[in-house]
């Protein structure tokens, strides 16, 4: 059993590690958002509204469908998909993910337009980043916070 003393030298080291950690499980994070983000491309989502009738004739004509569903949502060639990505910047506190795209079609497509209804693949994506950050966060907080065995 840890006595005081060891207890606080233990939490003085676990100090100087919170950083570092935080950084490594936010790239985790992040890269996890991204690979939710890059899935959405080209999936039907039953939360968004399906492509116009007209979209899907332009599409079929162009050969942009059936590449990965029926009706390929947000993707023809791929720039959108392939121009998604994470940055971490640090911040006080410590560190913010930063998902995105400098594809201007991303915003487009993410908050829609008077023409193109609304297909949040970002937003959702980090929504539903939510369950595993939380399982990534908690382990480094007991290893931050809970000496190993003797």
């Amino acid at each position: 059993m840890m006595d005081f003393d060891e207890f606080a030298k233990f939490l003085a080291g676990s100090d100087k590690r919170v950083r570092p950690e935080l950084e490594a499980d936010a790239v985790k994070i992040g890269e996890i958002q991204k690979r939710i983000a890059v899935d959405m491309i080209g999936r039907e989502n039953p939360k968004w509204p399906p492509l116009a009738e007209s979209t899907v004739e332009e599409k079929t004509h162009l050969g942009y469908v059936g590449h990965v569903s029926a009706t390929d949502p947000l993707l023809r060639v791929g720039t959108l998909r392939d121009s998604i990505e994470i940055e971490i910047e640090p911040t006080p506190l410590g560190v913010e993910i930063v998902l995105g795209s400098h594809d201007r079609i991303a915003v487009y497509q993410e908050l829609g337009t008077s023409t193109i209804p609304a297909r949040p693949f970002l937003a959702t994506a980090t929504l539903e980043s939510m369950a595993p950050a939380a399982k990534i966060l908690g382990q480094t907080a007991v290893d931050l916070l809970v000496p190993k065995g003797p």
